[in-house]
């Protein structure tokens, strides 16, 4: 795609400076007006021809950033919910039969010194565990990663239920999620490079015509 765009800005460079070699000084004599008027369209045929070509190609690049944004959010989502339901073959505690076990008890003095400092007055070994038992895990943003204003709504990819809540399980909703903003970050750095890439064309263009209308000018000012 760049390689094909590379040779036709070759190519407008080419007309460009055979343009400039074209406007001789007896171009600006009377009787040369035609001649003169006919490169000057030319030359108009070939600016315009480039800057068609400068949006096409922006419009190309833009296109394709959304197209594999489109294929990773959609692969992403796959990948992540294929591993959510594998984790559902993890052996967790649930699934072992326990005896239960009372509670330890303190002496009075560690219950009167656990309440002075504001701890619980029983262990709770599993006070930071997850919650046990289905989960569901929401999908990620499908329709943010655009070219232009972002839509009013939010589409989400599909929420996967799962028949247990696992390490596991959350891990990868965590990996999921970092791995879609740093995408995130790198698709707007993308159109990013791509709207500048634009603008340094359209400025050289600007420049080259500006030094054109100056030539033509000073070359009819010789009669």
């Amino acid at each position: 795609m760049d390689q094909e765009f590379s040779k036709q800005l070759a190519e407008w460079d080419r007309q460009k400076y055979d343009h400039k070699n074209l406007l001789r000084p007896s171009l600006g004599h009377p009787h040369q007006v035609n001649q003169m008027r006919a490169l000057c369209e030319d030359e108009e045929n070939r600016k315009q021809d480039y800057l068609k070509g400068a949006e096409e190609h922006t419009h190309i690049l833009q296109g394709s950033a959304v197209d594999h944004a489109k294929d990773f959010v959609d692969q992403l989502a796959n990948a992540s919910e294929q591993l959510l339901l594998q984790f559902d073959n993890l052996l967790t505690l649930d699934d072992v039969d326990k005896g239960r076990v009372d509670p330890k008890k303190h002496p009075t003095s560690e219950l009167i010194r656990r309440k002075a400092v504001g701890v619980p007055l029983e262990d709770n070994e599993d006070k930071n565990a997850l919650p046990r038992g289905k989960g569901t895990w929401q999908g990620i943003v499908r329709n943010e990663l655009v070219c232009g204003q972002k839509p009013e709504k939010t589409k989400m990819t599909a929420s996967v239920t799962t028949a247990k809540t696992t390490l596991g399980h959350s891990a990868t909703v965590t990996a999921r999620d970092q791995a879609y903003q740093d995408y995130q970050k790198q698709f707007e750095k993308a159109l990013l490079s791509i709207e500048d890439q634009k603008q340094k064309l359209l400025t050289e263009e600007e420049r080259w015509t500006a030094s054109w209308l100056g030539s033509v000018e000073k070359v009819k000012q010789l009669y």
